[in-house]
């Protein structure tokens, strides 16, 4: 795990907190002061962290990193709604210029638009604001250990709009296919077996199989495998 470069850039490695045994430094940036309170005292409660910052304002958290008594947060809890801008143009800025930094959304905002603006981004992890005090800790522990952190709610949109966009592909590419014959393809596509296919569709594995005989005709191919590789090459099967 790489070192957190120091804030004046000079890029030396350091240690992951989380693996080290030491608390994992946390800047909060937030405006409703609540909520801003309220995340303060269960990182004060929990064990390993240490709020290292707050801020109520874009302008106060790069103040907060790079003014002469900068902090050195490993991880930024972020609210996308700010009084002066937009949290996901903060984090593409903050990633920028401190790439050791891990950034956890923490945000009331659900619509696909704010969801995949602050991942192109770059962020590391995105909760909704009625995510509990136990998986705020464990998303932050987590992001700060390397890895990523999304609470249900985002990972169910996320598998949804997945879902719509390889629907949306699939007709584009095989406007022949029914949509059950498409479903089906995106299933056996993602690696489902017939009887595991015909279990989530609620039909027959019979009725499977005469599915899977229409489209092979359909896509011009001769077997499972082949249906397969042309369903992925269209982006199908991450359902």
């Amino acid at each position: 795990m790489q070192r957190p470069r120091d804030r004046r850039g000079n890029g030396r490695p350091g240690p992951d907190p989380v693996a080290a045994g030491m608390s994992v430094p946390v800047l909060i940036v937030e405006d409703h002061p609540l909520y801003l309170g309220a995340l303060r005292a269960l990182f004060e409660r929990g064990d390993g962290f240490e709020v290292v910052a707050e801020a109520a304002t874009g302008a106060a958290a790069l103040e907060a990193l790079e003014g002469p008594r900068g902090a050195r947060p490993r991880v930024i809890t972020l609210d996308l709604h700010l009084p002066d801008g937009s949290g996901t143009a903060l984090a593409q800025r903050v990633l920028a210029a401190h790439p050791q930094v891990r950034v956890l959304v923490i945000s009331a905002l659900t619509d696909r638009a704010a969801v995949l603006s602050a991942l192109r981004a770059g962020v590391h992890g995105y909760l909704t604001k009625d995510a509990g005090s136990e998986e705020i800790r464990h998303a932050v522990r987590l992001v700060a250990a390397g890895g990523t952190a999304f609470g249900e709610p985002i990972a169910v949109l996320l598998r949804d709009w997945l879902k719509a966009d390889a629907g949306a592909s699939a007709r584009t590419h095989f406007p022949t296919l029914t949509g059950r014959e498409t479903q089906v393809l995106d299933l056996l596509a993602g690696g489902r077996e017939y009887a595991q296919i015909a279990r989530e569709l609620g039909i027959s594995e019979k009725t499977v199989r005469n599915h899977l005989s229409n489209l092979f005709v359909k896509l011009e191919v001769n077997n499972r495998a082949q249906a397969i590789l042309v369903a992925r090459r269209a982006g199908m099967g991450t359902s």
